[in-house]
């Protein structure tokens, strides 16, 4: 997980930090605000070894709000 500049639809600016990241072979998803708003610098999540069906389900917002209720 990192925080990171972006644009106001949320994609990173500095595109050579997914670049890398992609190269390495992680894929990079934007974590969204529970507000839907998107600020100067957002959170995103490097993800890795994940089938298409896990992917999904991480990228949901649920399955993120469940996994931060984890955390607490």
């Amino acid at each position: 997980m990192f925080e990171a500049f972006c644009d106001a639809k949320g994609v990173i600016t500095d595109l050579r930090l997914p670049a890398l990241l992609e190269g390495a072979g992680f894929r990079v998803v934007h974590l969204p605000r529970p507000s839907g708003n998107i600020k100067l610098t957002e959170n995103y999540v490097a993800l890795r070894g994940m089938d298409e069906t896990s992917r999904a389900s991480a990228n949901s917002r649920k399955a993120w709000m469940n996994l931060c209720g984890s955390w607490a």
